[in-house]
This record gives C-alpha cells, structure tokens and sequence, in this order.
C-alpha cells in the first residue's frame, strides 16, 4: 500500500472513529412486509443524526432507501428483536419522536419519521416517563436495555452503546437469472442478453412491476415481457415447467452487464419499483464463464 493511499486509509478510519461509526448487520427481509432491516452499532450518535445517517443508507441501489425503523405493529416488533437479539438493540435509536408543540402529557405527540400513523406502541413498564436526570425532558425512541421493550429519551442523548434500526420500505421479490438454468452462466463476452424473470408468487403480481423502473446491477433491460418461466422440476419429464402463473422476464444485453460485472461475479441485485411506486428488490447467484 502506496503512502497516499495509507494515509487516506488511516483518515478514513479516524473520521468513522470520531464519528462512533461501528459494525453494521447484514440487511435482514421481513417475509411478512417484504421490508429489510438493518442495525447500526455507533457509540455516541443522538437521534437526529442517526436519522440523518439512515436517510443516506441504501439497500441494493439508489431506488431502496433507508430511514429510522418505524415500528407500527406487535409482529414487525417481534421480528426486530428476533433479527437482532433484544440485548444488541439496547439503547438504539428507532423513527419515534415526538413534537413538543402537541405533547401536552407524556403520551400526546408522539409520531413516525414517515408519517405513518401512531397507532401502536410498545413501551417498557412505566415509560414515556419525559423525565431525564440531566436534559430534563425525553422526546424520541430507544429500545429499552435487553427487554425488546420501548424507551424514551433525549434526542440529544449519546449513549455509550448507541446506535439506530434503519428499516428499507422496498419489497423483497424472487428473481431468476437464466430461468430453467441451473447454475446461472453467463458468458460476457457473448453479444446476446440474458433474461432475467422477477417471478409472480401467492402474496405478488410481477404484472404490477413497472418495467421502465428495473434495473440489474444498474443496467437497465433492453426489452421484457409476461411469460410462464419454467420454475418447478417435473420429476416425469425431468425439466423445469411453468406454474401457471405470468412472471415478467426482462433481458439484458450481456455487452452492457460486462461493463458492471467480471469473473468475481457470484451474485447481483435486481430492483425496480411497482406501477404504484412501491420499491422492489431481489437478488439471485451467476456464474461467470472464463472465456
């Protein structure tokens, strides 16, 4: 490693170590929303920079970003704490704040980043208490040490063993490069495409995709259509067969996917969004042909 290059390593590391900037999860899907969650490990972040942090964070590209994790159900709460234990959640952030203008009690104002409505809460025994043994106040949301549980505390507050829950409003969908391949080989220096279905399942329509929104590894698709893609092996006639169901299959010039994919290549990401601006994202393995 040249000096140069040391030297903007070492001032990397420094910057994300004056920031409290520590490991970050893996983005882990939620099958009953389709969202991912992520959790960030950064030691003294308050609140309005953890939400300032997560607003930048994408998952698989651009179309998929993140914010605090607006938890508005017993279920999607269960799934946090079982996605990251209630102990490593303690004391992070979550999208909950609340707006001293309306907040005449301890329980009135309190709302999500989104916008979502403030319909179920989850708070330890005794809190929102809006009682700080130093800021005098409490106005955003914690998870409460190793219970799963809510807290409230200062906006403003650093904790040691701070951090934040960012949650990414994007659907999980199954992708199939190659479909009826298996495994997905690509040659890159082929002139054709390579068709790429997003597939339709009990709980999603690939109809209800907006094709001219796709991408795959950030190229997008030179033509698609609606077809049946064999998926399911039949054990009589020994090849994959349709299900029944149309699944949208777009292809992709290989001269345009060789710009963004090499021979380390093991896996890529498809997103996109739906006719009604949802967000999409799935993923799916290739193998790069040596040429």
């Amino acid at each position: 490693m040249g000096l140069l290059k040391q030297g903007v390593f070492v001032m990397i590391l420094i910057t994300f170590l004056a920031m409290g900037i520590g490991s970050v999860s893996a983005a882990v899907p939620n099958p009953a929303n389709g969202h991912f969650y992520e959790l960030v490990n950064a030691a003294g972040i308050d609140w309005s920079a953890a939400r300032a942090a997560a607003s930048e964070m994408t998952q698989g590209g651009p179309l998929c970003s993140g914010h605090l994790a607006t938890v508005t159900s017993q279920e999607e709460n269960n799934f946090i704490v079982s996605a990251f234990t209630a102990g490593a959640l303690s004391n992070k952030w979550i999208g909950g704040f609340q707006d001293g203008a309306n907040s005449s009690t301890v329980n009135d104002g309190w709302q999500w980043v989104t916008g979502e409505p403030w319909s179920y809460t989850n708070w330890n025994s005794g809190e929102p208490s809006n009682h700080h043994y130093t800021q005098g106040y409490e106005d955003a949301v914690t998870f409460w040490a190793d219970s799963g549980n809510w807290n409230d505390a200062p906006s403003e507050w650093q904790y040691w063993n701070g951090g934040y829950v960012v949650e990414y409003d994007c659907r999980q969908v199954i992708v199939d490069i190659k479909p009826g391949s298996d495994p997905n080989s690509i040659n890159l220096k082929s002139k054709g495409v390579v068709p790429v279905a997003i597939l339709t399942t009990e709980d999603f329509d690939a109809a209800d995709v907006n094709a001219g929104t796709v991408t795959l590894a950030g190229i997008a698709p030179a033509k698609w259509e609606m077809l049946d893609v064999p998926e399911i092996w039949d054990t009589v006639l020994m090849m994959y067969v349709g299900d029944g169901d149309l699944d949208m299959v777009l292809y992709f010039s290989t001269r345009d996917l060789a710009t963004v994919l090499d021979s380390s290549s093991t896996m890529t990401t498809l997103e996109g969004a739906t006719s009604e601006g949802g967000h999409i994202l799935g993923t799916d393995t290739l193998r790069i042909l040596r040429a």
